[in-house]
This record gives C-alpha cells, structure tokens and sequence, in this order.
C-alpha cells in the first residue's frame, strides 16, 4: 500500500502537524480500506509558516476517526518537497 518514496519521506521527512481542512470519501476501496482524499494545512515546525498538502490515501477503518474534519494530525514532508505529505500515524505515539 506504499511505495518507496512515501517510505522515504517517513524515514528522512520532518516531523510537522497538520489541521485537516477537508475529507472526501471517494467511494474506492481496497483490501477493505476506503480511499480519502485530504486536504491539509500543514504548520512548518521551523518557522510556523503553514502551507497547503493533498493526500489521497487508502486507510484502514480505524484510522479515518483520526481525519475528521478539524483533527490535528502528524504528518512528515521532505523540505525540498513540501508538496509530498506523508501521515505519520504511529509514528508518534499515536
């Protein structure tokens, strides 16, 4: 369900929070997991400045109470590329 560059932005991104904006079902399912497209604002844990991110994913049903409109969540990002959020679910004693 990942690919090895989401792996890589896990392993080397930087910790952030994000507040989530939207959430979309969009009615794909795989292996049992519904597909969500987010949006986030993602906060800079450097400067505070706060930027847009896209995520699409498929998760498990236990993680999409942790989506909802308005939930901070943990996302990783690689500075060069703030355009490629990962969500750190687990990551940080979630």
């Amino acid at each position: 369900m990942t690919t090895p560059r989401r792996l890589d932005i896990a392993a080397r991104g930087v910790v952030a929070q994000a507040v989530v904006r939207t959430l979309e079902v969009t009615g794909r399912v795989r292996d049992g997991m519904p597909e969500l497209a987010l949006e986030l604002v993602v906060t800079s844990p450097g400067d505070g400045s706060s930027f847009p991110a896209h995520v699409r994913r498929f998760l498990p049903a236990d993680a999409v109470p942790k989506v909802q409109v308005g939930r901070v969540v943990q996302v990783r990002y690689l500075p060069e590329a703030p355009d490629e959020v990962v969500l750190a679910f687990g990551l940080l004693g979630e």
